[in-house]
């Protein structure tokens, strides 16, 4: 799903409730929830999305790797990655569609 689409059907779902919602607006939600999140997990926060993930920097420690080509041994620096975690629920709901594929065989 492209952002295009997603707007689409955010929009769709609002406006069921809410028909004085337009578009725009919904595009201007998710754009700005994108730059919340953004600055939050790059300043060094977590970003707690219910029912679907956690997102958030974890610090890599610097170790001793290996080149596969030459087996020679290289250092590789300390640094900051993201860490996604997957709630449960999301955990759940791909369980549920895998045992629902497995009993379609």
């Amino acid at each position: 799903m492209n952002k295009t689409e997603l707007i689409a059907i955010v929009h769709n779902l609002v406006a069921i409730d809410h028909p004085e919602v337009s578009k725009k607006a919904v595009a201007a939600t998710i754009e700005t929830l994108s730059e919340v999140i953004l600055a939050t997990v790059s300043g060094g926060g977590e970003v707690v999305l219910p029912n679907v993930a956690k997102v958030a920097l974890k610090s890599r420690d610097a170790r001793v790797g290996r080149n596969p080509r030459t087996g020679e041994a290289v250092q590789i620096p300390a640094k900051r990655v993201l860490k996604f975690t997957a709630a449960k629920a999301l955990k759940d709901a791909v369980a549920q569609q895998d045992q629902a594929q497995e009993k379609s065989l």
